[in-house]
Parts: C-alpha cells; structure tokens; sequence
C-alpha cells in the first residue's frame, strides 16, 4: 500500500463529448481505492454532471477559449475531483447545480471556490472503512 496520492488531469475543451472521459478516469480510481462498483459508478456520474454544469455556465457565456482542468486525486481515505476553469471569462455560479451535486448519494463533500478569475469545485468521496482495498 502506498500513502502517496495518484493524480491524473485531464484539460478539456467545450466538447461535451469528452466526458465519457472523465467519468472513466474518476471509476478507474474508485475502483483502485477498492470502492462497490454502486459507488464508484455514482462517483463517476456527480463528476460528470459537474462537468457538464460547469460546460453549460460556460456555453451561456459563449466563451469557446475556456477550458476545464479536470484533478482526480486518490489519497489513503478519499478521492477528490477538482474542477477549475483556465482561460477565458468566469462562469457564473449555478447554485441550483451546486446544490443538486453536494445532494448526490455518491458525494460526501462539495468545495466550491473562486478566486482571481477562476471558480474550483471540488468533490469528495470519503472510503475509509468502506472498501475492503486500498491503492496499490
């Protein structure tokens, strides 16, 4: 067992077609942590779907040049997915959206943020005690 974190990032341009892309790497992770696959597809989904929100706010600014800097970080008892938008205009906050993800079975924790032009949602799922194996 390693105590150090895995992190994998993805940037992503205002393709709702990539995703997919996001939801398999935040699986593949849960799935490593040893996660239910109930879980992990869960985790996945509230990923995807804060993507996609994040995607819309910008969509409604008819900014093409922001892209999403996308983190999934694994530690010994939890995995994070960092959402940031790099360049372009600052979306605005859907706190609609926002509520419907921190409401989300999968999620145990929503860190929402913004500073210097840049808004960061962040999603925890906790899974010490959960899961029967940890990272490798």
């Amino acid at each position: 067992m390693t105590v150090d974190p895995a992190r994998t990032e993805l940037t992503l341009p205002n393709d709702p077609r990539l995703m997919q892309a996001v939801g398999a790497v935040v699986a593949q992770a849960a799935g490593r942590a040893g996660l239910a696959e109930s879980a992990r597809e869960g985790f996945a989904e509230a990923a995807i779907e804060a993507c996609r929100n994040r995607f819309s706010a910008i969509r409604n600014g008819r900014d093409a040049t922001t892209r999403l800097q996308v983190s999934v970080v694994s530690f010994p008892d939890r995995i994070e997915v960092a959402i940031e938008n790099i360049g372009g205009t600052t979306p605005p906050e859907d706190v609609d959206a926002l509520r419907k993800i921190r409401q989300h079975a999968a999620v145990n924790h929503v860190a929402h943020e913004a500073h210097e032009g840049r808004v960061r949602t962040t999603l925890i799922k906790y899974f010490r005690g959960e899961t029967s194996g940890r990272l490798n």
